[in-house]
């Protein structure tokens, strides 16, 4: 029979042997139920992703990017009218300019008599009917550039709220953001918006398939935990069951090994004691010395 001191856990009391049964086994069952809800996962995640595979749907990352390209769709509608409308406003502010420019080479014949007039193929009543009439056209192309300008900056707005206000937009880097001033602008967005679909999509499956490696894993490191804890709770349980047969077929030596368990004990409660009145102490010490040093 090998000697209490040599057993895994001969030194200890009863009542630890008894705390470590108790204990082992709770933390044996906690890790179980972990390690069956991770394989729970992973084979749930697992048959929904063979399935996807099998029956050639579509995955949870193409789903995503499927659903982005619609709304960049939607939204890139709406730039088209913003489009338009800038090239309406460009186009107008070119005849506005066009007429600012005619009529500053009729202001410049201003002063110029009849006869010159004349001369030069008109007469000042044409002169100035046709600078009203320049002015006029204008202005009707100022405000023509005017309302273009406006109406692409509304249709603008419309784009960047689609795609802003619809839940794809955190993943797309549009939440939050404001409107770009230029319907150029919103484009150079939106195509870099269509490549971060492709790539979050991406990443969603991937995700997916690392989910399941990680729950298995998981799974794995609890059953061993709860193995090493089931091991941990039989040890003490073959103590226990090893110093009762003592105790019934050698009761000498049984009481020679409480004696000894006791003792051991002791020394150890004393040596912690010891131990923190040292800590108890050392400070106390460095605090007078520092004082004096003053």
């Amino acid at each position: 029979m090998p000697s209490w001191q040599t057993r895994v856990y001969g030194t200890r009391s009863a009542r630890e042997l008894n705390h470590r049964i108790t204990e082992g086994d709770r933390l044996a069952a906690d890790a179980e139920a972990e390690a069956a809800k991770a394989e729970t996962t992973a084979c749930e995640l697992a048959v929904r992703l063979d399935q996807q595979a099998a029956t050639g749907r579509p995955t949870q990352g193409q789903r995503f990017a499927a659903e982005a390209g619609q709304i960049l769709d939607q939204a890139e509608t709406h730039l088209a009218t913003a489009q338009e409308h800038e090239r309406t406003a460009a186009a107008a502010a070119g005849q506005a300019d066009d007429r600012t420019s005619q009529l500053a080479k009729l202001a410049e014949s201003e002063g110029k008599s009849r006869l010159a007039l004349r001369l030069a193929g008109t007469s000042l009543k044409e002169h100035r009917e046709l600078t009203e009439r320049l002015t006029r056209e204008r202005a009707s192309y100022w405000n023509l550039a005017a309302d273009a300008r406006r109406d692409a900056r509304q249709a603008l707005e419309r784009a960047w709220e689609t795609v802003r206000e619809h839940r794809i937009a955190q993943a797309l880097g549009a939440a939050g953001q404001p409107v770009p001033d230029r319907a150029d602008k919103a484009a150079e967005r939106f195509l870099e918006m269509r490549s971060a679909a492709s790539r979050h999509g991406h990443g969603m499956d991937k995700r997916d398939r690392d989910d399941v490696s990680r729950a298995t894993r998981q799974a794995g490191e609890f059953r061993k935990l709860a193995a090493s804890h089931r091991a941990q709770a039989a040890k003490a349980r073959a103590e226990k069951a090893l110093r009762a047969a003592i105790a019934e077929k050698f009761p000498d030596l049984h009481a020679r090994e409480t004696r000894g368990r006791r003792t051991v004990q002791q020394e150890q409660a004393k040596r912690i004691v010891q131990h923190q009145q040292a800590a108890v102490a050392h400070p106390q010490s460095t605090q007078s010395r520092g004082q004096s040093m003053k």
